[in-house]
């Protein structure tokens, strides 16, 4: 027999259906809907909405590998948030339906000027099948518990499905905003048939996918078929960025990432920097303002980065803007040893292919016939060795400042002068974010 219980006004109530699994492993809580603080939340001892605490208890009384499931229709979190803790490995939060199981508001201040609406301390966490409507700050946060002492543990295995998000609102103290944000995590890390729109603009960082803070061990990042949509302008594009994969200057982690089939529409579209792993961007449609596809490697070297037939287009950005940008992110100045491989760019900008530093990269194939640019290539001073083949752009429209660099076809490079890609004023405010 498998024990269902259904969490109805704070009371658990058991109902037997068919499965040989054990009590506890599946909780079933209704929503009341009422936006109002009317309960004392379990954990925090704030003030909190009755879906909040009856959510909470359930999560409290789960068995490590339970799941608790949203019925459907609309829970309110008002302010506050619910917590996955260390002691509740391979839970799985679940609703009924990403169109079904709604949770409206939620976002409470918990650490620095973080706002959090679901925190996950624990290893293997699910979460799948439901929609938030109006978080604040970061939806989905998974950090270690004791992540502020000397011997903390990183989590380990995550992964989200079929979750939407819409409306998330900045934090009302930082202007942070995430929809997904892992920190100090190993092992899988998957966030897959999810949704991300957001058109309420803000000032400070604004991610869908914010994975950043690898610090130790070997984490598989797979971000695939996902539609992340920004639908607003913003006042600085370079802190607009989609999805951010990467790591510390100072970590000794080996991080692999797999970013394939996403819809994304943003500043920046892909920030993919400093991994030593395997890398592959394929088959990504990307509508950016700014920059499409954003890389470095680790100056360390990568296992292997590949970036193949993805489709950019630029929406009429600033002469800084690049259909592709490699090279020059805040962790390593370097983008080398890549394959850049039959991607095909489209609208307008500053430059096509932008190449800051870095060397022996094979450019090979890549479609920017469509892309109304004054400079397809440019290769800065830091830059040798890169080989563009397969390309018809013309040769007065490359920028070559390099050493031993090789376009296919040109003899002879333009002498244009390129303006400088990003300004020290804003790189100074985009470094200060990260101390």
């Amino acid at each position: 027999m498998k024990l269902v219980h259904t969490l109805v006004s704070g009371l658990i109530v058991a109902m037997c259906t068919s499965g040989a699994v054990r009590a506890g492993d599946v909780i079933e809580v209704s929503p009341v809907g009422n936006p109002n603080p009317t309960h004392v939340h379990p954990l925090l001892g704030n003030p909190c909405t009755e879906d909040v605490y009856n959510v909470q208890n359930a999560l409290l009384a789960v068995e490590p590998g339970g799941t608790v499931i949203l019925k459907a229709g609309r829970f309110e979190f008002g302010e506050q948030l619910i917590q996955i803790n260390p002691d509740k490995p391979g839970v799985t939060l679940a609703g009924e339906g990403m169109h079904r199981t709604v949770v409206g508001g939620g976002g409470s201040g918990y650490y620095f000027n973080f706002y959090f609406t679901v925190l996950v301390m624990a290893n293997g966490v699910k979460v799948r099948d439901l929609t938030f409507d109006g978080p604040t700050g970061v939806t989905m946060c998974i950090v270690p518990y004791n992540i502020s002492e000397e011997n903390w543990e990183p989590i380990e295995d995550f992964e989200s499905v079929r979750v939407r998000i819409i409306n998330p609102h900045p934090s009302p103290v930082s202007g942070f905003r995430a929809g997904w944000h892992p920190i100090g995590t190993t092992g899988k890390v998957v966030i897959k048939n999810c949704i991300f729109e957001v058109s309420e603009p803000t000032a400070n960082f604004d991610h869908a996918v914010n994975a950043l803070w690898f610090w130790v061990g070997t984490t598989d990042v797979e971000i695939t078929d996902n539609l992340f949509k920004f639908d607003y302008v913003p006042t600085d594009p370079y802190m607009n960025m989609a999805i951010q994969v990467g790591t510390p200057p100072s970590s000794d982690a080996v991080v692999s990432a797999k970013i394939r089939r996403n819809k994304v529409v943003g500043g920046v579209g892909l920030y993919v920097h400093n991994l030593r792993g395997k890398v592959d961007i394929c088959f990504n449609h990307i509508s950016a303002k700014h920059t499409g596809i954003w890389v470095s490697t680790s100056p360390d070297g990568s296992e292997s980065f590949v970036v193949r037939r993805n489709y950019i287009y630029m929406s009429d950005g600033p002469d800084t803007s690049a259909a592709m940008r490699c090279g020059g992110t805040w962790t390593s100045p370097l983008a080398s040893d890549m394959i850049v491989r039959a991607n095909m760019m489209r609208g307008r900008a500053g430059y096509g292919v932008y190449v800051s530093a870095g060397s022996n990269n094979l450019f090979i194939g890549n479609n920017l016939v469509g892309l109304d640019t004054p400079i397809t290539y440019y290769f800065g001073e830091d830059t040798s060795g890169n080989r563009v083949v397969g390309y018809t752009g013309g040769c007065d429209s490359v920028v070559d400042l390099g050493t031993d660099n090789f376009i296919a076809g040109c003899t002879r490079h333009a002498a244009k002068q390129a303006a400088p890609p990003v300004g020290t004023s804003t790189w100074g405010r985009i470094k200060s974010s990260f101390k």
